[in-house]
C-alpha cells in the first residue's frame, strides 16, 4: 500500500518538475509558455532582448545588425556609415567609401562619385570641381590652398632657391638666367624630350641659348666668337609652393650642368642627376615626402635615372663626385 502511494506521487510530481525550466537570463523557473532562441530559453521579452548585441554607434540593442571583421556591430546602414570619415570633396558619408593614396603616400577618403572625378594636376588625388584653370589643369582644395600665383613672389622664390643651391652645392649664383612663368600650353611647346616627369605632368623646362658674333676678316675669312650664353627656365604659373620650389631646383641643376659639363647626350643621366639635386634640396627643407614619387616613378629616364644617381650618391656621399657620372 505504501509503495503504491509513492508511485502515484512520483507520477504526479515528475511531469510538474520537468515542466519547470530556468530562464537563461534571470534564472527564474518557467512554467508554461516561454521564448527561445540560439538554443536558450527566456521567461519574457525583456530577458530575450537583453541578450541582443549593442550597436557600436547609437548604443541601442538590435535584433538584426551589420557586423565588421573587427567585431563591431551596427543596427543599420546609417549607424555603420557614421563611423566612416566624410568625403574629402563633398563631405558626404556613405556605406561604400574609397580610400585613395597618391605617389607621395598622401591618402584621403572619397564617396564613389567623387572618387571618379578628375585628378589634381599636382597631387594626383581626385579634385572634384574645386578649381579648373584655363589651361585645363584641375587643382584640388588642398593644393589650391598652397598655390603661388603672384609672379613677383615666384621670382622671389626663384632667387631664394638659386641662392640656396649656390650655398649647398656650389652652383654659380651670378650668370644670366631668364625666368618665364607660363601656362601648360606654352610649357608643352617648349618640351623637346618625349619622356614625361612623374605621372606625365610637366611643371618646368630649361632651354639653353647662345649668342654668337661673326666678324669678317680681310680676305673674306669669317671668325665666330661666342658673345654670350644663358639659360631660360620656364615654369608653370599657379603651382603649390613645394612643387614650385623643387621644380626650380631641378631646372637650375640643368643650368648648372649646361655651364659646367656641357651638352649631355644621356637623357637618363642628366634628368636623374637633376632629380637627385631636387631631392637633396627637399631633404634639407624637410620636404622629404616629395621624394617618394621620385622613388616610385616608372619612367626609364626620370625614375630609373634618379635611382641610379641616388645609388651613386649613397656610395660617394659627394654631390660633385656624383656629377662626374653625367659627363
Amino acid at each position: 500500500m505504501k509503495s503504491r502511494f509513492i508511485l502515484i506521487l512520483l507520477i504526479a510530481v515528475i511531469p510538474a518538475m520537468l515542466s519547470a525550466l530556468d530562464c537563461s537570463v534571470c534564472r527564474k523557473k518557467i512554467r508554461g509558455r516561454y521564448l527561445s532562441g540560439s538554443g536558450k530559453i527566456f521567461c519574457s521579452q525583456h530577458c530575450f532582448q537583453s541578450t541582443w548585441p549593442e550597436c557600436a554607434q547609437c548604443r541601442k540593442k538590435c535584433s538584426q545588425y551589420l557586423s565588421l571583421q573587427d567585431g563591431r556591430i551596427f543596427c543599420n546602414k546609417s549607424c555603420l556609415a557614421a563611423i566612416y570619415p566624410p568625403c574629402t570633396i563633398c563631405g558626404r558619408k556613405e556605406e561604400k567609401m574609397v580610400s585613395v593614396q597618391n605617389a607621395f603616400d598622401r591618402s584621403a577618403t572619397y564617396c564613389m562619385a567623387c572618387s571618379r572625378s578628375e585628378k589634381c594636376y599636382f597631387c594626383m588625388l581626385p579634385a572634384g570641381n574645386y578649381q579648373k584653370l584655363p589651361d585645363t589643369r584641375a587643382i584640388c582644395r588642398i593644393c589650391a590652398d598652397e598655390t603661388v600665383d603672384d609672379p613677383e613672389e615666384v621670382r622671389k622664390i626663384f632667387q631664394q632657391v638659386r641662392t640656396d643651391l649656390a650655398r649647398d652645392f656650389g652652383f654659380d649664383p651670378g650668370h644670366r638666367i631668364r625666368l618665364n612663368i607660363v601656362d601648360l600650353t606654352e610649357l608643352n611647346q617648349k618640351m623637346t624630350r618625349s619622356a614625361p616627369d612623374a605621372d606625365g605632368k610637366p611643371m618646368g623646362v630649361m632651354r639653353y641659348t647662345e649668342e654668337r658674333e661673326v666678324t669678317t676678316l680681310p680676305g673674306g675669312r669669317k671668325k665666330e666668337r661666342l658673345k654670350e650664353k644663358w639659360c631660360r627656365i620656364y615654369v608653370l604659373h599657379t603651382m603649390p609652393r613645394d612643387f614650385l620650389i623643387q621644380t626650380l631646383a631641378h631646372e637650375l641643376t640643368h643650368d648648372h650642368l649646361r655651364h659646367h659639363v656641357g651638352e649631355v647626350k644621356d637623357a637618363a643621366a642628366e634628368e636623374g642627376f637633376c632629380e637627385l639635386a631636387a631631392a637633396l634640396y627637399n631633404d634639407r627643407r624637410g620636404k622629404t615626402y616629395l621624394n617618394r614619387a621620385k622613388e616610385k616613378n616608372p619612367s626609364p629616364i626620370y625614375g630609373e635615372g634618379y635611382r641610379k644617381m641616388q645609388e651613386i650618391y649613397r656610395q660617394t656621399r659627394s654631390f660633385s663626385a656624383t656629377m662626374q657620372h653625367v659627363r
